[in-house]
């Protein structure tokens, strides 16, 4: 053709929305005893979580993840929040599992004679440690506990010793109170004359 004329070009409004990012959720850093049982990591704000093993990686946690405190060391999470559409920058939070102490040396066994004079119990801590010392309910006590040998029978006592607010396994320490023996003594003749000899017997102890 000579000429090509256009269609008349129509124009339709549209609106386009421009989300701001979100600030990082407000977090906080943990620490944990070696072996202790922990909940999932939480945020003091934020909503609608995804955690992440890294700073950049396509690492995301299927849940909210639960430390593992087998192994002492730091293990370092990140975490956004997504309030509406858009998702925030990542924020680390630190985990740190602090190696559980060993527990403290001590006499396990410790035997006196009813009504005998007993001293405190003593055990080892190691550097800078503290000694927790625990009744046979394992009712902490405040001071290392002196038996009491009134009464003759066999009673347990526990320490521990903590160190960075971590404690120690329970070791366990047997007292034994023993029953003083009846002894009596049998002369080898009742009735006896000035200067004479007569023979005692004792029985019921061994020496």
């Amino acid at each position: 053709p000579s000429e090509f004329t256009c269609a008349t070009a129509v124009s339709n409004p549209f609106q386009l929305r421009l989300n701001e990012v979100p600030e990082k959720p407000t977090v906080e850093n943990f620490e944990y005893c070696q072996f202790e049982e922990v909940p999932a990591l939480t945020v003091i704000n934020g909503e609608n979580l995804t955690w992440y093993a890294s700073e950049t990686g396509n690492d995301a946690f299927s849940e909210t993840p639960v430390p593992n405190t087998n192994e002492p060391g730091e293990t370092v999470y990140w975490v956004t929040q997504t309030p509406d559409v858009c998702e925030s920058e990542r924020i680390a939070v630190s985990v740190t599992i602090k190696e559980k102490p060993a527990s403290p040396a001590t006499t396990t066994l410790i035997e006196y004679c009813e009504g005998e004079t007993a001293n405190a119990l003593e055990a080892v801590a190691g550097g800078e440690a503290d000694l927790n010392w625990y009744d046979e309910e394992q009712n902490l006590l405040s001071t290392a506990p002196i038996p009491d040998t009134e009464n003759a029978g066999t009673y347990l006592y526990y320490v521990s010793q903590s160190l960075e607010a971590c404690e120690s396994a329970h070791v366990e320490i047997t007292l034994i109170i023993h029953e003083l023996p009846i002894v009596t003594i049998n002369p080898s003749e009742t009735l006896v004359c000035s200067a004479s000899a007569v023979t005692l017997t004792a029985e019921g102890a061994d020496s």
